[in-house]
Protein backbone atom coordinates (compact mmCIF):
# COMPACT_ATOMS: atom_id res chain seq x y z
CA UNK A 1 0.00 0.00 0.00
CA UNK A 2 2.48 2.50 0.77
CA UNK A 3 4.44 1.76 -2.33
CA UNK A 4 1.40 2.76 -4.37
CA UNK A 5 1.14 5.51 -2.84
CA UNK A 6 4.44 6.76 -3.34
CA UNK A 7 3.96 5.94 -6.88
CA UNK A 8 0.87 7.71 -7.10
CA UNK A 9 2.50 10.84 -5.94
CA UNK A 10 5.13 10.29 -8.21
CA UNK A 11 3.01 10.10 -11.29
CA UNK A 12 1.42 13.23 -10.04
CA UNK A 13 4.31 15.23 -9.08
CA UNK A 14 6.12 13.65 -12.99
CA UNK A 15 2.47 14.49 -14.31
CA UNK A 16 2.55 17.99 -12.72
CA UNK A 17 6.06 18.91 -13.57
CA UNK A 18 5.25 17.71 -17.74
CA UNK A 19 2.31 19.93 -17.75
CA UNK A 20 4.37 23.21 -16.50
CA UNK A 21 7.17 22.10 -19.35
CA UNK A 22 4.79 22.13 -22.00
CA UNK A 23 2.30 24.50 -21.24
CA UNK A 24 4.77 26.72 -21.64
CA UNK A 25 5.47 28.18 -18.37
CA UNK A 26 7.58 31.54 -18.21
CA UNK A 27 9.58 31.33 -15.46
CA UNK A 28 9.59 32.12 -11.81
CA UNK A 29 7.42 35.71 -13.04
CA UNK A 30 3.68 35.42 -11.04
CA UNK A 31 1.15 37.71 -10.44
CA UNK A 32 2.40 38.44 -6.89
CA UNK A 33 5.84 39.93 -8.86
CA UNK A 34 3.59 42.47 -10.76
CA UNK A 35 3.55 45.98 -9.10
CA UNK A 36 0.71 47.33 -9.70
CA UNK A 37 0.20 51.20 -10.37
CA UNK A 38 -2.87 53.11 -9.42
CA UNK A 39 -4.44 55.92 -11.73
CA UNK A 40 -3.33 58.79 -9.42
CA UNK A 41 0.30 57.24 -9.43
CA UNK A 42 0.32 57.00 -13.24
CA UNK A 43 -0.83 60.67 -13.65
CA UNK A 44 2.22 61.79 -11.32
CA UNK A 45 4.62 59.86 -13.60
CA UNK A 46 2.99 61.23 -16.64
CA UNK A 47 3.63 64.86 -15.08
CA UNK A 48 6.75 64.25 -13.82
CA UNK A 49 8.10 62.64 -17.80
CA UNK A 50 6.28 66.04 -19.13
CA UNK A 51 8.43 68.09 -16.46
CA UNK A 52 11.52 66.71 -17.67
CA UNK A 53 11.71 64.35 -20.95
CA UNK A 54 15.47 64.29 -20.95
CA UNK A 55 15.67 62.20 -17.77
CA UNK A 56 13.58 59.05 -19.47
CA UNK A 57 11.29 58.86 -16.07
CA UNK A 58 8.45 56.61 -17.67
CA UNK A 59 7.74 54.82 -21.10
CA UNK A 60 3.90 53.53 -21.48
CA UNK A 61 3.92 50.16 -23.24
CA UNK A 62 0.79 49.65 -25.04
CA UNK A 63 0.49 45.72 -25.88
CA UNK A 64 -3.01 45.75 -27.63
CA UNK A 65 -4.11 45.66 -31.12
CA UNK A 66 -2.46 48.17 -33.67
CA UNK A 67 -6.23 49.11 -34.47
CA UNK A 68 -7.27 49.35 -31.10
CA UNK A 69 -3.71 51.70 -30.00
CA UNK A 70 -4.58 53.75 -32.87
CA UNK A 71 -7.92 54.51 -32.02
CA UNK A 72 -6.59 55.87 -28.86
CA UNK A 73 -3.42 55.51 -26.37
CA UNK A 74 -1.82 57.53 -23.44
CA UNK A 75 -0.05 60.07 -25.40
CA UNK A 76 3.63 58.86 -26.69
CA UNK A 77 2.49 55.14 -25.35
CA UNK A 78 4.62 52.57 -27.99
CA UNK A 79 3.20 49.62 -29.14
CA UNK A 80 4.87 46.91 -28.79
CA UNK A 81 3.42 43.28 -28.75
CA UNK A 82 4.05 39.88 -26.89
CA UNK A 83 5.11 38.48 -30.35
CA UNK A 84 7.53 41.30 -30.38
CA UNK A 85 9.01 40.60 -26.81
CA UNK A 86 10.17 36.92 -27.16
CA UNK A 87 10.97 35.00 -24.27
CA UNK A 88 14.86 35.22 -23.41
CA UNK A 89 15.37 38.13 -25.83
CA UNK A 90 17.97 40.34 -25.79
CA UNK A 91 16.53 43.81 -23.55
CA UNK A 92 15.89 46.70 -25.53
CA UNK A 93 18.43 49.39 -24.32
CA UNK A 94 15.71 52.37 -24.99
CA UNK A 95 12.66 50.77 -23.25
CA UNK A 96 15.47 49.90 -20.25
CA UNK A 97 16.66 53.33 -20.20
CA UNK A 98 13.67 54.58 -18.62
CA UNK A 99 13.24 54.35 -14.53
CA UNK A 100 9.29 52.94 -15.30
CA UNK A 101 8.36 50.80 -17.44
CA UNK A 102 4.55 50.68 -17.51
CA UNK A 103 2.17 48.72 -19.23
CA UNK A 104 -1.35 48.79 -19.54
CA UNK A 105 -4.41 47.43 -21.55
CA UNK A 106 -8.15 48.50 -22.06
CA UNK A 107 -9.07 48.04 -18.41
CA UNK A 108 -8.37 45.23 -15.69
CA UNK A 109 -9.55 42.12 -17.66
CA UNK A 110 -6.57 42.91 -20.08
CA UNK A 111 -4.80 39.91 -20.21
CA UNK A 112 -2.42 40.71 -22.88
CA UNK A 113 -1.42 43.80 -20.77
CA UNK A 114 -0.69 41.58 -17.44
CA UNK A 115 0.83 38.85 -20.17
CA UNK A 116 3.33 42.01 -21.43
CA UNK A 117 4.21 42.87 -18.06
CA UNK A 118 5.23 39.49 -17.17
CA UNK A 119 7.51 38.55 -20.38
CA UNK A 120 9.16 42.11 -19.84
CA UNK A 121 10.08 40.84 -16.06
CA UNK A 122 10.83 37.50 -17.32
CA UNK A 123 13.48 38.98 -19.43
CA UNK A 124 15.34 41.16 -17.09
CA UNK A 125 13.43 44.45 -17.03
CA UNK A 126 13.84 46.51 -14.38
CA UNK A 127 10.88 49.38 -13.11
CA UNK A 128 8.27 47.15 -14.29
CA UNK A 129 4.55 48.70 -13.67
CA UNK A 130 1.03 47.55 -14.51
CA UNK A 131 -1.68 49.66 -14.87
CA UNK A 132 -5.05 47.47 -14.04
CA UNK A 133 -6.98 50.34 -14.60
CA UNK A 134 -5.66 51.16 -18.14
CA UNK A 135 -7.32 53.32 -21.16
CA UNK A 136 -10.95 53.10 -19.23
CA UNK A 137 -9.66 54.11 -15.88
CA UNK A 138 -7.36 56.88 -17.63
CA UNK A 139 -10.03 58.36 -19.67
CA UNK A 140 -12.18 58.61 -16.23
CA UNK A 141 -9.73 60.33 -14.88
CA UNK A 142 -9.57 63.19 -17.65
CA UNK A 143 -6.20 61.82 -19.35
CA UNK A 144 -5.61 62.83 -22.28
CA UNK A 145 -5.98 60.40 -25.40
CA UNK A 146 -3.78 60.39 -28.40
CA UNK A 147 -5.33 58.80 -31.73
CA UNK A 148 -4.11 58.47 -35.47
CA UNK A 149 -5.84 60.83 -37.98
CA UNK A 150 -8.51 58.41 -39.66
CA UNK A 151 -7.63 57.60 -43.33
CA UNK A 152 -8.55 60.59 -45.55
CA UNK A 153 -11.35 57.83 -47.68
CA UNK A 154 -13.12 57.03 -44.63
CA UNK A 155 -14.04 60.41 -43.11
CA UNK A 156 -17.48 61.08 -43.64
CA UNK A 157 -18.39 63.20 -47.05
CA UNK A 158 -19.01 66.76 -46.77
CA UNK A 159 -22.15 68.33 -47.88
Amino acid sequence: MRMLNHRFFSAAGLVTAGAMLLGGCTGKTTDRDIKALTGGDVQKLRAAALQSPSKRVVIFIDPRSRDEYAAGRIPGARSLSLPEVPLKAPRNPDISSYGTILVYGNNPASAVAKGMTKRLMANGYEGVRYFPGGLEEWRRLGGEIEADAPAPDSQPPKN
